[in-house]
């Protein structure tokens, strides 16, 4: 069965104080999810898919997130039903600024995600 995951990003109403969170479909849906908060308390800023694959340091990678690879930097995204990946700065000889999530060599590295790290977008 495939591992239904979100990360999401939620804002404290009342503190303004942020926080992750990893929701698993499958648990909670078994009525085992641990993590129970008063969702009118937050504000959801976010909420990432998993896609059942791990960087080279066994990081889970969920869509937003920013990786890098040997000569590539990408970001996570959905689209039309599966993940891919869009180059923020593809190879000089290449003129496809996608390609799919399964390119990505066992050298990727997230090193962030677009909402806290946009400096690395550009």
């Amino acid at each position: 069965m495939r591992e239904i995951k979100f990360r999401y990003r939620i804002r404290n109403r009342k503190y303004g104080k942020i926080h992750k969170i990893i929701i698993d479909i499958n648990v909670l849906e078994n009525g085992r999810q641990s993590q129970y908060f008063n969702i009118l308390d937050y504000e959801i800023l976010s909420r990432d898919e998993y896609t059942e694959l791990k960087d080279k340091n066994g990081n889970e990678i969920y869509e937003g997130d920013i990786l890098e690879d040997i000569d590539r930097i990408g970001i996570i995204e959905f689209y039309q039903g599966g993940f891919i990946v869009q180059d923020i700065r593809p190879l000089p000889d290449e003129s496809a600024t996608y390609y799919h999530i399964d390119i990505l060599g066992e050298d990727a590295e997230i090193i962030g995600n677009i909402y806290e790290n946009s400096e690395l977008m550009s």
